[in-house]
């Protein structure tokens, strides 16, 4: 599910370089494969505080790996 997620920041970053929204479709498979793992949480708005809570750690996981990185000048994985 990561990949989608780096997938995903590569697509905002092009869209926002090329300023086209074709490259915005790379968002797709991020939303689809995260709102799959919301919608196993039942009702809506269940659903809608996964989605969001996934958004969210996924984020800072990423923000926590580009840090360290920069950090100790090596690629932190």
């Amino acid at each position: 599910m990561h990949l989608y997620y780096y997938l995903a920041i590569l697509g905002v970053a092009a869209a926002a370089a090329t300023r086209s929204l074709l490259p915005l479709l790379a968002l797709v498979p991020w939303f689809v494969a995260s709102g799959r793992v919301a919608a196993q949480a039942g009702q809506w708005r269940r659903a809608v505080a996964w989605f969001l809570a996934i958004q969210y750690s996924v984020t800072l996981a990423a923000l926590v790996l580009i840090a360290g990185s920069l950090r100790y000048r090596r690629l932190v994985l």
